[in-house]
């Protein structure tokens, strides 16, 4: 069974609102589920890689996309896989029990 969460369900226009009651307020549970993902263009603006690059190292398979509803995003998880994969940051280390 899905999480339950805060938000409204949208007014005539279609517009939902964040919070409870169509207020500003966030909850935690709002902003703990997009707190790690970021946007196509905030992804290339982080790696110095234009919109047209993302996506086509999405094609070739070099990089996973998150579906939203209709938005797309890229999770920072994902971003550190990919630049250990590149090379730019160390492996990670494996964990030892003492």
């Amino acid at each position: 069974m899905p999480h339950k969460t805060n938000w409204p369900a949208a007014n005539a226009s279609g517009c939902r609102h964040a919070g409870t009651n169509g207020s500003d307020m966030i909850t935690s549970y709002e902003v703990s589920m997009t707190a790690n993902l970021m946007t196509i263009e905030d992804f290339g603006k982080r790696n110095r890689l234009s919109r047209s690059k993302v996506y086509g190292m999405v094609r070739a398979g070099e990089l996973k996309l998150t579906k939203i509803g209709k938005s797309t995003r890229i999770s920072a998880a994902e971003e550190t896989r990919w630049l250990r994969s590149i090379g730019a940051l160390p492996p990670e280390s494996p964990v030892t029990v003492h």
